[in-house]
């Protein structure tokens, strides 16, 4: 209860704090994104929480970028594990939604959101980590590929770059980076047939670095995550940072400018929104809504 002798000024100040609040709560209620921080270990968690699969929207990209962003600038912090809230998915990958019938501006925020996204995770000088506690397919693979290890949950799960089963050809920056982490020759192939990985698989090839039990406990891929960063971050910083940018600059100048970035755009919007990749895009869309029924 507000009492009788509160001037206007103050009972004006409480309906704003309390306003604020609501929004605040409202805003935080939205989030497609959290983050949460070690003191001790200098790690901090970022985590995707777009259910049900996380696709990757304009939302959740640039959610995604504003944090690596952020935590980028923080001293506080040096490492980073890119986790997800959705039980049995790390990501679905680009949001295909997103892509269909789409008008050209519309398009093109969403994926100058998806370069800097990866732009950003992949330059970064945090070391960073995917947890991936499920299916990674296409841009899922994408932002685990842009990390510096990837631990992922044995079992039913799989991922990779599979963008061919969807009529769609992975542009050169995530062939790049994909070349990088399984070799040349590996990375023509499974572009070209648009493969999905077992775990197993995944871990002989070196599409991610270790294991974790099928049937270990819902948060160790997490904590082993956690724990394969810890000798990196034991590592000054300035030499670890620009011996990971020697090994990709060549994949990162692919955006390294304004012109090439408007480049990559131009050309990809040009292919997805054409008329044949519509088709294909569309024809997938019912496909899996008649999958649904």
């Amino acid at each position: 209860r507000v009492h009788g002798d509160l001037s206007l000024l103050s009972l004006g100040m409480l309906r704003a704090a309390s306003a604020a609040a609501r929004v605040a709560h409202s805003v935080a209620a939205r989030s497609v994104v959290t983050v949460s921080k070690d003191a001790a270990t200098k790690i901090a968690v970022l985590t995707m929480a777009r259910p049900p699969v996380n696709s990757l929207n304009v939302e959740l990209l640039e959610g995604l970028g504003n944090a690596i962003a952020t935590l980028g600038k923080d001293r506080e912090v040096q490492a980073l594990v890119l986790a997800s809230a959705q039980p049995g998915i790390f990501s679905a990958g680009l949001d295909i939604n997103a892509m269909h019938n789409a008008r050209d501006e519309d398009f093109r925020r969403f994926w100058r959101a998806l370069q800097s996204a990866w732009h950003g995770l992949y330059s970064s000088r945090l070391v960073t980590v995917a947890a991936i506690d499920g299916h990674a397919p296409a841009g899922g693979c994408l932002l685990s590929i842009a990390c510096d290890l990837r631990v992922m949950r044995a079992g039913k799960f799989t991922i990779g770059l599979n963008e061919t089963k969807l009529g769609i050809v992975a542009p050169p920056w995530f062939a790049a980076n994909y070349a990088a982490v399984i070799g040349q020759k590996a990375a023509e192939r499974a572009l070209m047939l648009g493969s999905l990985f077992s775990a197993d698989e995944a871990l002989r090839i070196g599409l991610v670095d270790e294991l974790v039990a099928a049937d270990a406990g819902p948060a160790a891929v997490l904590e082993r995550a956690k724990v394969l960063a810890q000798p990196y971050v034991s590592i000054a910083e300035l030499p670890r940072h620009r011996s990971k940018m020697l090994m990709r600059t060549p994949a990162l100048s692919l955006l390294g400018s304004e012109k090439a970035c408007k480049a990559d755009e131009d050309a990809t919007a040009g292919f997805v929104l054409s008329p044949m990749v519509q088709k294909s895009i569309g024809a997938y869309l019912a496909a899996l809504a008649a999958r649904k029924k």
